[in-house]
C-alpha cells in the first residue's frame, strides 16, 4: 500500500514539471510623446529597395497574442537582414478553422540607422518642412551660451 502511493506521488510530481519551450522576440521600438521630443542627434535612414519577410506560427505550444506574433515576425524579419527597422511594415493573418489566430506574416523593406550627428540648422530645417504644419510644432536650433 505505501508503495502504491508512493508511486502515485512520484508519478504526480513528475507529471507537474514538463519540460515546455517558450521562444519570444523583441525589436527596439522608442515611443517619444511629442510633448517630450528631443533632438540632440539625428542620423540618415538608409532603406534597402528589396523587400523582407518574416513569419510567427507560434507552433511552441504556448498562446502568443496578436501583438506578440506581430513583434516576433519582426524580429525575423530583421534578424535575417540584420536591420535597425523594418519600414512600411504590412501583415497577413491566418486563421484556422476555429477562428483562431495560427499565422503572422510580415513583408517590409529593412533599414538602418547611418551617419549619426548632432543636428545641424539644416537637419532642423529638413524636419520642420516634413511635419505637418497643424502640429504648429518646430525644431528650434538654440545657441550654446559657454561661460
Amino acid at each position: 500500500m505505501k508503495r502504491t502511493i508512493l508511486l502515485l506521488a512520484a508519478a504526480v510530481a513528475l507529471s507537474a514539471c514538463s519540460n515546455s519551450v517558450y521562444k519570444s522576440y523583441t525589436a527596439r521600438v522608442a515611443r517619444i510623446p511629442a510633448a517630450m521630443e528631443s533632438m540632440v542627434n539625428v542620423s540618415d535612414l538608409e532603406v534597402s529597395e528589396t523587400k523582407v519577410t518574416g513569419i510567427c506560427t507560434g507552433k511552441d505550444g504556448k498562446y502568443l497574442s496578436k501583438k506578440v506574433k506581430e513583434q516576433n515576425a519582426i524580429a525575423e524579419a530583421l534578424k535575417k537582414t540584420g536591420a535597425d527597422i523594418l519600414v512600411e511594415p504590412q501583415f497577413t493573418y491566418t486563421y484556422d478553422k476555429k477562428g483562431r489566430l495560427t499565422t503572422v506574416e510580415v513583408s517590409g523593406y529593412p533599414a538602418r540607422y547611418r551617419n549619426f550627428r548632432s543636428l545641424t540648422k539644416e537637419d532642423a530645417e529638413a524636419i520642420n518642412a516634413l511635419r505637418n504644419p497643424s502640429t504648429q510644432q518646430q525644431v528650434l536650433m538654440l545657441p550654446v551660451v559657454q561661460k
